[in-house]
C-alpha cells in the first residue's frame, strides 16, 4: 500500500511519547513563564494546587518557586477579603457540586504587600466519568488598575461635558442679552433716524444716512454674534433648522453654494446634543470656507436608533490634518465633541483637493 512515500524511503521515526510529554510540558512552562495573567492550577485529587511566576509577583508568597505545588490548606481562601470570604467560597463550592463546567467571581484578594486588590477570577473544570471534580484551572485579573482608569476616563467625560454645558448656557445667556437690550436699542435707534431724515434734505440729511447705515451695519454684527454664540432657531426649532438658518446666514456672507441632505427620525434631541452637532456643523462650515476656501460644501446628517451620523464634504484646498498647528482649535473642538457622545470624528483630505469629515454620535437616551 503506498502511504504517499516513495518506494525504498524509510519513514521517520514516531517521537516517543516520554518525548512528547516532556517537550508539551516545557511550552507549558515557558508559555506561564511569559503571562502576564494569574494563573492557578488545582488538583484536586491530590489536593494540591501549582501558581505561576505571576501569580506569586502579584500575590505571594515570593519565596516559593513558581514551579513548586503546596498542599491546598486554605490558600486561598484565606487570602480573600473578610467581607467577601463567604461569599465567594460558598460560590465556588456550588458550582463544583452543582457539576458545572466552570466558576467565576469577582472579589478583594490580599496581594504580597497586605493590601487588597479587586480581582476577576475565571475557573474551567475538569471531571472524571463519575462526575467528580479532577481538576481546576483558573486565571485572576486584577481590576485595580482598570477601575481607575475607566475613572479617570469618566471623571474627563463629565468634566468635558460639564464645561460644554456651561459653555453653551453662557452662549445662550449672552445671546439673549444681546437680542433682547443691544438689537432692540439700535432697532429704536435705526426707527428714529429714519424718521428724522424724512425731514431734511440739506448736509443733516447725508450725515444722518451715515448714522443710519453703521446703524444697520451695528445691527447685521449684532444677528452675527446671536447666530454664532447659538441661534435662537435651535431652542424653538431644533438642529435641523438652526443647521438650515445656518447655510442661509453662510450664503448670505459669501459666494458659496450649499447642499443640504437630512434624514432625521427624531424632531427633538436633549439641548446639550443639539448645541455639539450645531458646533460641529458651524465649525466645519467655517473651516472650509475661511481655510479651504471652499466653493462647493455638501452637508449630509443620517440617523439610526442609536447613532447620528454627519458627513461634510467641500471642494476647498483641502489640510493636512497632521500638520494643524497646536494653537488652532476648530478641529480638536470638532474632535472632543464627538469624544464627549462616544463618537469620533475623521477629517479625509482628497488628494486633488477637498475634505470629507465623517463624524459619528452616540444618541443619548431621552431622559
Amino acid at each position: 500500500m503506498n502511504d504517499g512515500k516513495r518506494v525504498g524511503e524509510l519513514a521517520e521515526p514516531a517521537e516517543p511519547a516520554e518525548t512528547r510529554l516532556r517537550n508539551l510540558e516545557e511550552r507549558w512552562r515557558l508559555l506561564m513563564e511569559v503571562t502576564s495573567n494569574a494563573i492557578w492550577d488545582f488538583d484536586a485529587t491530590a489536593n494540591r494546587v501549582w501558581r505561576n511566576e505571576a501569580y506569586l509577583r502579584m500575590f505571594g508568597p515570593r519565596d516559593e518557586g513558581p514551579t513548586s505545588w503546596i498542599e491546598c490548606h486554605h490558600w486561598w481562601s484565606d487570602r480573600i477579603h473578610p467581607d467577601d470570604r463567604e461569599r465567594v467560597v460558598q460560590s465556588f463550592a456550588s458550582s463544583v457540586e452543582s457539576g458545572a463546567n466552570g466558576w467565576q467571581a469577582q472579589y478583594r484578594y490580599r496581594q504580597w504587600d497586605g493590601t487588597y486588590a479587586l480581582v476577576a477570577d475565571r475557573a474551567r473544570f475538569t471531571r472524571d466519568e463519575s462526575g467528580r471534580l479532577t481538576r481546576a484551572l483558573g486565571a485572576v485579573q486584577d481590576l485595580t488598575t482598570l477601575n481607575t482608569s475607566q475613572t479617570r476616563l469618566a471623571e474627563r467625560e463629565f468634566t468635558i461635558r460639564r464645561m460644554f454645558e456651561m459653555q453653551e448656557r453662557e452662549r445662550r445667556l449672552i445671546s439673549h442679552d444681546i437680542h433682547d437690550g443691544l438689537a432692540q436699542t439700535l432697532f429704536g435707534a435705526l426707527m428714529n433716524i429714519e424718521a428724522a431724515q424724512a425731514k431734511f434734505e440739506d448736509d443733516v440729511g447725508i450725515e444722518l444716512e451715515r448714522a443710519l447705515e453703521l446703524t444697520r451695519k451695528a445691527m447685521r454684527e449684532c444677528r452675527r454674534l446671536i447666530n454664532d454664540l447659538r441661534p435662537l432657531v435651535i431652542e424653538e426649532c431644533g438642529v435641523e433648522e438652526a443647521i438650515r438658518h445656518l447655510i442661509a446666514e453662510s450664503m448670505r456672507m459669501a459666494e458659496c453654494h450649499f447642499q443640504f441632505d437630512c434624514q432625521l427620525k427624531t424632531d427633538r434631541f436633549e439641548p446639550l446634543f443639539e448645541g455639539v452637532v450645531f458646533r460641529i456643523v458651524q465649525e466645519a462650515v467655517s473651516n472650509s470656507m475661511r481655510h479651504g476656501r471652499a466653493t462647493s460644501i455638501r452637508i449630509e446628517m443620517a440617523q439610526d436608533d442609536q447613532q447620528l451620523e454627519i458627513r461634510i464634504d467641500d471642494d476647498g484646498i483641502g489640510f493636512d490634518p497632521d500638520r494643524i498647528p497646536s494653537d488652532r482649535f476648530g478641529v480638536r473642538g470638532i474632535q472632543e465633541r464627538a469624544r464627549l457622545y462616544r463618537g469620533s470624528a475623521q477629517f479625509n483630505p482628497r488628494p486633488g483637493g477637498g475634505t470629507r469629515l465623517d463624524v459619528r454620535l452616540a444618541i443619548p437616551e431621552t431622559p
